[in-house]
């Protein structure tokens, strides 16, 4: 289903407050629309806004994170066939302002991120795919005027197809979880880059036993190590992996799903 409307009321499971999702929605489903409202302004909002976390559909991805900086969660949704996003900021409590849509210079998105990456004091956003062999990264955090992409060259491996900030261990901006798919002799590789403005230099890496997806970032508990995760699949089926970068440890895929140093599994999910 399409929102042909220019506005419409979304009411909260949990509160007899309406939001007004403000200027038309065009191209996102009526789904994606809601839910992203959803979690942008319900109470859920602080737990959302410590890690934010990536949806993903086979059309577009969706996040929440503080963009322009003014301690509330905002939208964006991504066209990953055209690399358009889409921004709904929250400037009042509880509403929605939508901008018109922004180019990414990436088409055919496969990866999307949100975290702190030009700068400390509010999130932004980066996007890739493999056969551009690059990462964009967008700060939106002027409401009013559309940025300018800013083009990181992927000289740390060949096809970026994944892509996933996380917090680094010094103060400051995220770094980057990048899987690649293009790369020789072994195709497949997670690699951590530190984001510095300049070389984004490579701090660690590792090969894979097939191409990653579905990265993403959370925690386990409360104050814990935060973790980026990703689907590895191969001839065998799909493993759902693991990486505490603050520990250097890594998910491996092993005999019957026995832990790893912390204590955390790396679950096979077969075909």
């Amino acid at each position: 289903m399409l929102c042909a409307l220019s506005w419409f009321d979304f009411w909260r499971s949990n509160s007899n407050t309406a939001i007004r999702i403000v200027q038309s929605m065009k191209s996102y489903s009526l789904l994606t629309i809601t839910l992203a409202a959803s979690l942008s302004t319900s109470t859920f909002g602080p737990l959302l806004a410590a890690e934010p976390f990536v949806y993903e559909t086979a059309q577009e991805f969706f996040a929440n994170g503080d963009f322009d900086g003014d301690g509330r969660l905002d939208t964006v949704i991504v066209d990953k066939e055209t690399g358009k996003y889409r921004l709904g900021y929250q400037l009042a409590d509880g509403q929605l302002t939508w901008v018109d849509c922004r180019p990414s210079n990436i088409r055919g998105v496969t990866g999307f991120t949100v975290g702190k990456l030009p700068a400390t004091g509010h999130e932004a956003f980066a996007f890739t795919t493999p056969d551009a062999n690059q990462i964009s990264i967008v700060d939106a955090s002027t409401p009013t005027t559309p940025p300018r992409p800013v083009t990181v060259p992927f000289s740390a491996g060949l096809g970026p197809n994944v892509i996933v900030a996380v917090k680094s261990s010094t103060a400051g901006r995220d770094d980057l979880f990048v899987g690649s798919i293009y790369n020789s002799p072994e195709p497949n590789e997670m690699m951590l880059l530190r984001i510095d403005g300049a070389e984004y230099p490579k701090l660690a890496e590792e090969q894979l036993g097939g191409p990653p997806a579905k990265a993403n970032r959370f925690s386990v508990q409360t104050g814990g190590p935060e973790l980026a995760c990703e689907l590895v699949t191969d001839d065998k089926g799909s493993t759902f992996r693991m990486e505490d970068k603050q520990r250097q440890t890594g998910a491996r895929r092993v005999g019957g799903g026995i832990g790893f140093g912390l204590g955390l599994r790396d679950w096979k999910f077969w075909r």
